[in-house]
């Protein structure tokens, strides 16, 4: 039965994660506010909802309190610009393009009409990235953006 390694094969190659994008890629946007300053021995209080993003989290981040904003996912296809609502005067914008086996993100952060942040990622399938920075008035605002295909 030559067949079944045929399927075999074919099942194989649809979870390969070097396989290239395919034309619909869902962008994730976990939204984090930190503030507060860590002291020494203390530990940081994080929601529920961020335990699995916190190991993801910079260990250079000394922050006391974490507060979860939300999460987005957005179906992008190549070329195309997805939004993803953020606390106001924030929005980010992301497009798009491929570069091979990776999705490349060329992300936009705008406080109000102005770029505050335009930058760029290439991530694999189920790879991560941190942007972000700006202050909101309550903490500083990161977001994880993830590509999932």
């Amino acid at each position: 039965m030559p067949w079944i390694g045929t399927i075999l094969l074919l099942a194989l190659a649809a979870v390969d994660p070097g396989a290239a994008p395919p034309p619909s890629v869902e962008v994730c946007a976990v939204k984090v506010e930190a503030s507060g300053t860590l002291a020494a021995g203390q530990e940081p209080q994080v929601p529920e909802e961020l335990r699995g993003v916190r190991k993801l989290m910079p260990k250079a981040w000394t922050y006391a309190v974490y507060r979860f904003l939300g999460e987005e996912c957005r179906k992008i296809l190549l070329g195309e610009e997805g939004s993803f609502t953020l606390p106001d005067p924030f929005l980010l914008t992301v497009r798009r393009a491929d570069a091979g086996d990776k999705v490349r993100l060329q992300y936009r952060l705008m406080k109000g009409k102005e770029t505050i942040l335009e930058a760029a990622a290439g991530l694999r399938n189920h790879e991560s990235t941190w942007v972000g920075g700006p202050s909101t008035g309550n903490g500083t605002l990161y977001l994880l953006l993830s590509a999932r295909w």
